[in-house]
């Protein structure tokens, strides 16, 4: 769907909201600084600034974070997801933006950066496990083009990212006004969230 504000009619007592942007098709250098910025913001588990704010300072959420698409063959998305109660979504979501702009116009502090950075370097190993995931992601990597060293440069890329380049991901990538949000709930508990298109969910495809 194009962006704006849908709600789909859902009787439950959570409330799923996956708010999506278009990013890009790889390679593409906003790839990686994108890649740490999400980190920052929504990827890092409980080391997030979404998960800190979100749901172990005011206790709103089931579940939040920020995930970036990685796709060598279309447009991927970056996401933010949300599952809170019905009743705390409008006020879960302006956090969640006001961390938003936030890290868009501050920054990361330093110890986030490194930490980021730190933490999606030493998670590479962890892809060749086993002899047969190795063999199965250089041929992935044959297929789609990859470089023979693209795995050393993952390394260089991540570690050069700069808080600069944080701020500006953060404000291009996860940008409120061009994403397509989605709240999946009963949609007469989200007055304040209007104005939004109502999506009957039996209009709705499942795959």
């Amino acid at each position: 769907r194009s962006r704006g504000v849908y709600g789909v009619e859902k009787d439950t007592p959570q409330a799923n909201t996956p708010m999506n942007q278009p990013f890009v098709k790889r390679p593409h250098p906003d790839y990686y600084p994108t890649a740490v910025a999400s980190f920052i913001l929504g990827g890092g588990s409980f080391s997030s600034r979404l998960m800190n704010r979100v749901r172990s300072d005011e206790g709103l959420a089931y579940s939040v974070y920020s995930t970036v698409g990685n796709d060598y063959r279309d447009t991927a998305m970056t996401t933010i997801a949300l599952q809170t109660k019905v009743e705390t979504v409008g006020f879960a979501m302006k956090l969640i933006f006001e961390e938003v702009e936030k890290l868009a116009k501050d920054g990361p502090t330093a110890e986030e950066l490194s930490q980021a950075k730190k933490s999606l370097v030493e998670s590479l190993p962890s892809l060749f496990d086993s002899p047969s995931s190795t063999a199965s992601i250089f041929a992935k990597g044959e297929l789609l083009g990859k470089s023979d060293n693209h795995y050393l440069d993952y390394v260089t890329e991540i570690n050069a990212v700069t808080a600069e380049q944080v701020k500006a991901m953060i404000a291009k990538y996860f940008d409120k006004d061009k994403m397509t949000i989605s709240i999946v709930g009963p949609v007469s508990m989200f007055d304040s969230l209007k104005p939004f298109t109502v999506i009957p969910l039996d209009s709705l495809e499942f795959r």
